[in-house]
C-alpha cells in the first residue's frame, strides 16, 4: 500500500492503527472512518421526547395561556440574540412544584436592537417575579446584554458567551428536562421542529459539538433560547434581586423584585 505524501509503502495495520489514534474517541472513529451510523450524530431532541412535554395552548396563542395559576410562580428567562440571519426568541418559564412551565413566547425576526432592548426591558420591569434573565452575549449580544446588566444589574440579567463548552452545559441539562419531563412547552410546530435541528456530533479530536443547521425557520434559536431559560432555573432563587417572605392577601408567599432601575434610553448608541 503506497502513501500518497511519501511514497513509502505503508503496512495496512500501521496506517489503520494511525488514523484510530487520531480519534480520541470510538464514536469519532466509528462515525468518520467506519461510516457506522451512531445515535450521538442524529438530534439531541428526539420527536418523541419533545412531544412528551408539549402542552396544546388555550386557542391558537403559543405567546401564553398553558397555565392560569402562575401568578405568585417564580420566572426564569432565556433570550437568544438575533438581528439580520438569525431570529431573536424570547421563552419565559414560571417553575410550577417542580415543573417549568412556558408563559411566554416571542420571536423577533430582523428587530432593530432598539426593540429589542425596549421588550426585554418591560419585561424586566413589569413582570415583578422574572427572577433571573439568561442572555446570549456572543458577538451582536455583547452590547445588548451590557447594557441589560447596566440597567437591572449582573444579578438578574446573566450575560452568557456561546462557547463548546458552554453549549454543553446548556444543552444536556435542556435535554435532561424533557427526559424527566420537569418541562411544559407550546404544542407548536415551530418550536418543535427548532428544538429538533440540535445534533451532538463528536469531531475526529474527540471535540463534542452542539449545532443546528440555518434555515428560513432560524438557527435552532428557539433552542438555545429555551436551554438559557432552563439556565437561569437552575441557579439560586434567593439572590440579592429578589427578597423571598412578603404575603399577598390570601397570605401567600409571593416574589417581588428588591429594585427596579429605568434604563437611561441615551445610554444606547442604536
Amino acid at each position: 500500500m503506497a502513501a500518497a505524501v511519501t511514497g513509502q509503502p505503508v503496512d495496512p495495520a500501521v496506517w489503520l492503527a494511525r488514523m484510530r489514534a487520531k480519534c480520541r474517541t470510538q464514536d469519532a472513529w466509528d462515525t468518520q472512518y467506519m461510516l457506522r451510523p451512531n445515535t450521538s450524530a442524529g438530534a439531541l431532541l428526539p420527536y418523541d421526547l419533545i412531544m412528551g412535554c408539549e402542552v396544546t395552548p388555550r386557542g391558537a396563542d403559543t405567546v401564553s395561556g398553558l397555565r392560569s395559576d402562575t401568578a405568585n410562580a417564580p420566572v426564569y428567562a432565556g433570550y437568544d440574540v438575533g438581528r439580520k440571519k438569525d431570529l431573536g426568541v424570547w421563552f419565559e418559564l414560571s417553575r410550577i412544584g417542580d415543573v417549568l412551565w412556558q408563559t411566554r413566547y416571542q420571536v423577533f425576526d430582523r428587530a432593530p436592537f432598539r426593540a429589542q432592548f425596549d421588550f426585554i426591558s418591560d419585561r424586566l420591569r413589569s413582570e415583578r417575579n422574572l427572577v433571573r434573565l439568561c442572555i446570549d452575549a456572543t458577538g451582536m449580544g455583547m452590547m445588548l446584554s451590557e447594557s441589560l446588566q447596566d440597567a437591572y444589574g449582573k444579578y438578574r440579567v446573566e450575560a452568557v458567551n456561546f462557547s463548546a463548552p458552554v453549549k454543553e452545559a446548556l444543552a444536556m441539562p435542556l435535554k435532561a428536562a424533557f427526559e424527566d419531563r420537569k418541562l411544559r412547552i407550546a404544542a407548536d410546530p415551530e418550536i418543535r421542529e427548532d428544538l429538533h435541528k440540535v445534533k451532538k456530533t463528536t469531531t475526529a479530536a474527540g471535540n463534542i459539538r452542539f449545532e443546528g443547521e440555518r434555515d428560513d425557520a432560524g438557527h435552532a434559536d428557539r433552542f438555545w433560547a429555551l436551554a438559557l431559560a432552563v439556565h437561569a432555573a437552575s441557579g439560586d432563587d434567593t439572590g440579592p434581586s429578589r427578597i423571598f417572605g412578603l404575603a399577598d392577601s390570601a397570605g401567600a408567599d409571593v416574589w417581588k423584585p428588591r429594585r427596579i432601575i429605568e434604563p437611561e434610553r441615551n445610554i444606547l448608541p442604536w
